[in-house]
């Protein structure tokens, strides 16, 4: 727990201080970034974010203040609200890519031998992180 809270704090603080934008708010553009279109459906960005509706919404709506995301109806379907990444957000996520990717290197890979690095692989595989497993 500890070394994960230390690897969120250094990646967090050195998006903000480069790029003003949060570990979470890179963590919605990533996965918005991925989808079809740069749009999901806010259930299903919630559930990917590991986030309560009003928890997404409460981190949506201050990304939606800068510029960075925008709800879209869903028109097949009139309960269904989309998030879509803007132009802006996209820019400023390919623009933080490059420091969330150093920063996980340096702090994570580069401190083990390769021998660690493919023990680690290994075990991380064996890992379920499904809920289902419970």
């Amino acid at each position: 727990m500890g070394t994960h809270a230390r690897l969120v704090a250094v990646i967090d603080r050195e998006l903000i201080e480069r790029h003003e934008l949060s570990l979470a708010e890179y963590e919605v553009m990533v996965h918005l970034a991925e989808a079809p279109n740069r749009q999901l459906r806010m259930r299903d960005l919630a559930e990917l974010c590991s986030l309560s509706p009003s928890g997404l919404t409460r981190r949506f709506d201050s990304m939606a203040r800068e510029g960075f995301v925008a709800r879209r109806k869903c028109y097949s379907d009139r309960r269904g609200v989309y998030a879509e990444l803007s132009p802006l957000g996209f820019e400023r996520f390919v623009a933080a890519t490059p420091t969330y990717v150093d920063v996980v290197r340096r702090t994570f890979v580069r401190p083990l031998d390769q021998d660690g690095q493919v023990l680690l692989t290994e075990l991380l595989g064996r890992l379920s992180v499904d809920d289902n497993t419970r």
